[in-house]
C-alpha cells in the first residue's frame, strides 16, 4: 500500500474523532439544553394549570397529563434527603430554564432516573416528576460506534504497516536472488563460450536459455517493484518482439495486419514476458493449432493469442480476475503473472473464445 494511502487512513481516523467531538458540542449538546428547557417550560405551565383548576378536576388532569407527557403531578414538597447527591448537567439545564422562565420558587433533584421539582405556585407547594431522558446511554452507544469505527482505521493502520514490512521483506529477498544468481549465470555464460567441440548455433542457444533466465528474475523484480509500473525506460519496438516471437516459436502460426503501422510502435519489454507465458500455456495446455494474431491502429494495438481448445476454464479465470492463485495445476500461477504484468504495463488482459486478448487503447 503506498504512502498516500497510510496518509489517507490517519486522515479518517482524525474526521472520526473531530466528527464525534463536533456531534456531541454541535448538535447532542444542544439538543440536550434544548430537551430540558422544553419540560421546565411543561412543568411551569402544568402546575399553574394544576393549581388554577377546581379541586375536583386535578385527578383527572393529573391523570391525563402523565398519559400524554409522562409528567406526574400533586402537592406536597420534596422528599427530605437526608444524604447530599452529586449534581446533575440535566438537573442544573432545567434548573436554569425555570429560573429564565419564571420567578416561583423551586428546588430541582435527580433521583433514580428522575428529574424531581418542587414549586411554590400561590403559596401552594406543587410536586412534578418526570423521567430523565436518556441522553447519556445515547451517547455511550454514539461513542461506543464511533470508537468501533476509530478502532477498525487503527487496526487498518497496524495491519498497513504489518504488510508494507512483510513486502519489504520480500522485496529486499528478490534483490538479493537477483544478486546472487546473476554471478553464477555470468560465470556460466563464460563457460558456454570456452566449451569445446561446440557449434556457433549450440552456443548461441545456450546464451539465449541464459539470457531467458536472466530476464525471469528481472521480471520478478519488477513484478514485486510497484515503483516500475510506469517504468517508461524499459522500451522496445514491438515490431522487434514480434520477430523474436516468431523465432522462438516456430511451430506456433503468427498473423500480423498493418505491418507498417506495427513498425512504429513502442512497448514495454514486459510484454514479451507475458506473450511467452501465454503461448507456452496455450501449446501445453490447449489443442490444436496456437494462432498469435497483431492488429495495429495508430497508437494503438491489439494481441490474440488463441488455440483450438476449450479455453481458459471458469473456475481458473474467476481466481485470476479475483487476484488468486488459481487451484488449476500448471496453467495458474503463469497466468496470474501475466495478469498481473498486464496490470503493471497498462494493458488490457481479458479472457476470449480458445484462447486471451491483450489490447493497448
Amino acid at each position: 500500500m503506498k504512502l498516500s494511502n497510510r496518509w489517507l487512513l490517519w486522515l479518517v481516523f482524525v474526521v472520526q474523532l473531530i466528527g464525534f467531538v463536533g456531534v456531541v458540542m454541535a448538535v447532542a449538546w444542544p439538543l440536550a439544553q434544548r430537551s430540558a428547557a422544553d419540560l421546565a417550560g411543561l412543568m411551569l405551565i402544568s402546575a399553574k394549570t394544576y393549581e388554577e383548576l377546581p379541586e375536583d378536576r386535578r385527578a383527572a388532569f393529573a391523570q391525563s397529563l402523565a398519559q400524554d407527557t409522562g409528567v406526574m403531578i400533586e402537592r406536597g414538597v420534596l422528599p427530605d434527603i437526608k444524604e447530599s447527591l452529586r449534581p446533575h448537567w440535566y438537573a442544573d439545564w432545567v434548573s436554569e430554564a425555570l429560573r429564565l422562565q419564571s420567578e416561583t420558587s423551586f428546588a430541582v433533584i435527580m433521583q433514580k432516573g428522575q428529574i424531581q421539582v418542587s414549586m411554590v405556585i400561590d403559596s401552594t407547594p406543587v410536586l412534578i416528576r418526570a423521567s430523565s431522558p436518556r441522553l447519556g446511554i445515547m451517547l455511550i452507544i454514539f461513542f461506543g460506534i464511533t470508537l468501533l469505527a476509530m478502532l477498525g482505521t487503527l487496526l487498518a493502520l497496524w495491519w498497513q504497516n504489518r504488510w508494507q514490512k512483510q513486502m519489504l521483506r520480500t522485496q529486499v529477498m528478490l534483490a538479493a536472488l537477483s544478486h546472487d544468481l546473476r554471478t553464477p549465470l555470468t560465470r556460466l555464460r563464460l563457460s558456454v563460450a570456452l566449451l569445446p567441440n561446440i557449434s556457433e548455433t549450440e552456443q548461441t542457444q545456450l546464451s539465449e536459455h541464459i539470457h531467458a533466465i536472466n530476464t525471469l528474475v528481472d521480471t520478478a523484480l519488477a513484478l514485486s517493484n510497484s515503483q516500475n509500473r510506469n517504468d517508461k525506460q524499459k522500451q522496445i519496438l514491438l515490431s522487434e518482439l514480434w520477430t523474436a516471437w516468431q523465432k522462438n516459436y516456430p511451430d506456433v502460426h503468427f498473423d500480423q495486419a498493418q505491418a507498417i503501422v506495427c513498425q512504429s510502435l513502442k512497448t514495454s519489454v514486459l510484454l514479451s514476458r507475458i506473450v511467452q507465458n501465454l503461448i507456452d500455456n496455450a501449446l501445453v495446455h490447449g489443442q490444436g493449432q496456437v494462432t498469435v494474431s497483431l492488429l495495429c491502429q495508430e497508437n494503438a494495438w491489439q494481441l490474440q493469442i488463441i488455440d483450438e481448445g476449450v479455453g481458459i476454464p471458469d473456475k481458473v479465470w474467476r481466481a485470476v480476475q479475483r487476484q488468486q492463485q488459481p487451484e488449476a495445476k500448471g496453467v495458474g500461477i503463469g497466468l496470474l503473472i501475466c495478469y498481473w504484468l498486464a496490470q503493471m504495463m497498462g494493458v488490457t488482459l481479458s479472457r476470449v473464445e480458445h484462447g486471451v486478448i491483450l489490447k493497448r487503447k
